[in-house]
């Protein structure tokens, strides 16, 4: 019998070839990892500062958006590979990759979207701020 998950405030989770759930735990400063049967298990010890987001790349490496506007990234086994992106995020949350291996970051509190390259470096491809057409005056 699978065991149901309840997980309270769940933000992001994201899945492993190996049917493996990784899910952040904002408010422990940790990841749990989830198998096939629900077993829930820490995906690595090192401390990450509120984790938000998380995705996976196609080498297994998981990325995590956190509470001090950082992208962190892990080893498949949990090693921790330090800081893959920290320039221009402002409380970023959702992530994602492209085929080409950028990530993709929902800089919620910036609203923007930042696209990050292999290297690290950051572009703002979308503005939710940049408003179309002309400018309205609403001071009177």
């Amino acid at each position: 019998m699978r065991r149901l998950l309840c997980l309270a405030s769940l933000l992001a989770l994201a899945t492993a070839q190996a049917e493996t759930i990784f899910v952040p735990n904002t408010g422990l400063n940790s990841i749990s990892k989830y198998d096939t049967n629900g077993n829930r298990s820490a995906f690595t010890s090192a401390f990450v500062n509120g984790p938000m987001g998380v995705a996976l790349d196609r080498n297994g490496t998981l990325f995590v958006s956190t509470n001090d506007n950082k992208i962190e990234k892990f080893a498949p086994t949990g090693a921790d590979l330090g800081t893959s992106a920290a320039t221009g995020l402002n409380f970023p949350m959702a992530l994602a990759f492209d085929s080409a291996g950028n990530i993709y970051a929902a800089n919620v509190a910036g609203s923007t979207g930042e696209k990050f390259t292999p290297a690290g470096a950051g572009t703002v491809v979308a503005n939710a701020r940049a408003q179309p057409g002309p400018r309205r005056n609403h001071s009177g």
